[in-house]
C-alpha cells in the first residue's frame, strides 16, 4: 500500500472513527497531537486523507480519508485476512479450536478496565 506502519494505523483509525479532530485522532492512537499533524501531512500530501473544518468551531481541524485512504485500509485488511486464512488452513482442526480459545482469553483479558479507564493499547 505504500505507507508506513504509523500512517497505516492513522488510516484505519480514521476508517473506524469517520471524520475526526486531529485530537480526537491523537487520543485514539495514543500520541501526541504534532505527532498526528506530521503523519496527516504526509498522507494529504498522497491523497489518502483532507482536512477540513468542524461546523461550528472553524478553530477545529477535522480529517477524513478520501477514497483513496480507503481503499488503502480495504487493502490492508483484506491482504491480512487472505494471509491469516492461508495460515489457519494448515491447521488441524483441534489446533484452530486451541487457538481461538486462547485468542478469546487473550482478547478478554486486554480489554480496558472499566475502573481505571484504561484504554485499548493495541
Amino acid at each position: 500500500a505504500g505507507v508506513t506502519f504509523t500512517q497505516f494505523r492513522a488510516l484505519l483509525a480514521l476508517h473506524e472513527l469517520g471524520s475526526a479532530s486531529c485530537s480526537r485522532l491523537a487520543s485514539a492512537l495514543e500520541v501526541n497531537a504534532s505527532s498526528i499533524t506530521r503523519v496527516a501531512d504526509t498522507l494529504e500530501r498522497e491523497g489518502y486523507l483532507v482536512r477540513g473544518k468542524q461546523p461550528g468551531n472553524r478553530a477545529v481541524v477535522t480529517l477524513a480519508l478520501t477514497t483513496a485512504g480507503c481503499e488503502v485500509v480495504d487493502d490492508v485488511l483484506a491482504r491480512r485476512r487472505t494471509a491469516l486464512t492461508e495460515v489457519l488452513d494448515r491447521l488441524s482442526v483441534r489446533c484452530r479450536s486451541a487457538l481461538a480459545g486462547g485468542a478469546r482469553r487473550f482478547t478478554a483479558t486486554a480489554q480496558p478496565d472499566s475502573e481505571t479507564g484504561g484504554s485499548w493499547p493495541l
